[in-house]
């Protein structure tokens, strides 16, 4: 079976939930379809893809241990 693309209503409503804030994953549950079938569509629309950062309660963590490596790396000199 041949998969089919996301009609055009489809991928609009995909841009504009994207557009508001929405990650690829939570779009792509949303319409019950993988999160790179709203990947492509979204690049076949020109929409620019934000990169995925760290949640905030990651971020802190990463912070913590890079402080960690830092004094430990100052320690050694």
């Amino acid at each position: 079976m041949r998969r089919t693309s996301p009609r055009q209503a489809t991928v609009v409503r995909m841009i504009e939930r994207y557009e508001a804030g929405a990650t690829l994953r939570e779009v792509a549950d949303e319409f019950g379809v993988h999160r790179m079938t709203v990947s492509r569509a979204l690049k076949r629309a020109d929409v620019r893809l934000r990169r995925a950062g760290l949640d905030e309660t990651s971020a802190q963590r990463a912070t913590e241990l890079y402080g960690l490596i830092a004094i430990e790396g100052v320690a050694a000199v």
